[in-house]
């Protein structure tokens, strides 16, 4: 196999240097932006919530029918909520969750 011509290597080159001059912020690790849990599973063991900086985190009742009738946070102190209907009007059905900066 032989060697690219000059010109195409000068580009592949420079391409290159501007891909690592430039300052670009890489994920360490995605986030899915939406996931679904089955009944069956959250009812066989507690789920996982990740709550990301600069960010809200939805967790949605509606398709399995269900209402929001309590809310505890371990640690008020680093995470706010809110829900689309008031929590003692036993109509909530999504909880959005925030991390205090």
């Amino acid at each position: 196999m032989g060697s690219l011509p000059p010109q195409r290597n000068a580009l592949i080159s420079a391409v290159l240097s501007l891909n690592l001059m430039s300052p670009v912020a890489l994920p360490v690790m995605a986030v899915p932006a939406y996931q679904v849990i089955s009944r069956e599973a959250a009812m066989q063991s507690a789920v996982e919530v990740q709550a990301e900086p600069g960010r809200s985190t939805a967790i949605d009742f509606s398709q399995a029918h269900e209402r929001i009738t309590y809310v505890l946070l371990a640690d008020p102190s680093r995470l706010v909520y809110a829900a689309n209907a008031p929590i003692a009007s036993r109509q909530a059905n999504t909880l959005f969750l925030r991390p205090i900066s």
